[in-house]
């Protein structure tokens, strides 16, 4: 367990490093060439964003790392009650997309926000297979699809701000980046989805991916505070100056913390039937 624990780490650690690294070097060479206002419209759009995201996982993914005894059944009613939420939530963002843009007095964000329903959609496709690579402590795998994406869609945002295509840029980068980690995804996770739905098993991981569930949305509410404030009352150019700075704190962070938080909930679930140990090892931690 000990060197399953920090093999794991430095594969966690090399994913939050290089994922980082990249997404640092990509950051700075937009920042130079996207208008701070481009910045300003992503980052509104993040509001709406980040809260769908932290909605269409349910905390199902937690779930199926942290319970026990995992069967097929829940693995199945997991994948498709995040697809369908998925899908909901993309129809929602289509029709929420022109509401939200009168809300801020911003047209372009509208637009935006439309392609931006590709998220959710893409997201729920990969919360089942991300979440057993994760039990499996299969870090290498995971940090080789987070940097294929990153680096695919730092190729196509910088391609793009050189074009002078602005913040079209910047929503590109995200989704071609979501877009290839998720191909990537697939390629690399053996279990794929078979056309069932239990919902005893259903109830089962929600029972316990609620909890998770009230947690992220408590805390994407936290985060996006902030933005949904100064976006309302200072417009997208201040909020984008905002949300560089707040980005690169992001990144330093991250460098910093983001390789522990990925392993602590596989690494522990694999040890919760003792109290003692898990105490002890909380303690290491």
């Amino acid at each position: 367990m000990k060197r399953t624990a920090v093999l794991s780490a430095l594969w966690a650690a090399g994913e939050s490093w290089s994922l980082r690294g990249v997404s640092l070097l990509v950051f700075l060479v937009l920042a130079r060439l996207v208008d701070p206002a481009a910045f300003g419209l992503v980052a509104l759009a993040a509001v709406y964003v980040t809260t769908v995201q932290a909605l269409s996982d349910q905390g199902l993914a937690t779930a199926l790392i942290q319970r026990e005894n995992l069967e097929e059944a829940h693995k199945d009613s997991a994948f498709w009650a995040n697809l369908a939420v998925g899908a909901i939530l993309a129809l929602a963002t289509l029709a929420l997309a022109w509401p939200a843009a009168a809300f801020y007095s911003e047209p372009r964000l509208a637009v935006i926000l439309r392609w931006y329903a590709l998220w959710p959609l893409l997201g729920s496709l990969s919360v089942v297979q991300q979440a057993l690579l994760r039990r499996a402590m299969r870090f290498r795998e995971l940090a080789l699809r987070q940097l294929a994406g990153a680096i695919a869609g730092g190729i196509v945002g910088i391609a793009m701000a050189y074009a002078g295509m602005g913040v079209w840029a910047l929503v590109a980068q995200q989704l071609v980046n979501q877009a290839v980690a998720l191909a990537v995804l697939w390629s690399i996770a053996e279990w794929r989805p078979r056309f069932a739905f239990s919902h005893r098993h259903f109830r089962d991981l929600f029972g316990f991916g609620f909890n998770v569930l009230a947690a992220n949305m408590m805390r994407a509410i936290g985060f996006q505070a902030d933005r949904l404030v100064l976006g309302f009352f200072l417009g997208a150019t201040e909020l984008g100056y905002y949300s560089i700075a707040q980005r690169l704190l992001a990144i330093v962070t991250d460098f910093v913390a983001g390789s522990a938080e990925r392993i602590v909930v596989p690494l522990f679930s694999r040890i919760q039937g003792d109290r003692e140990r898990v105490s002890r090892g909380l303690m290491t931690a």
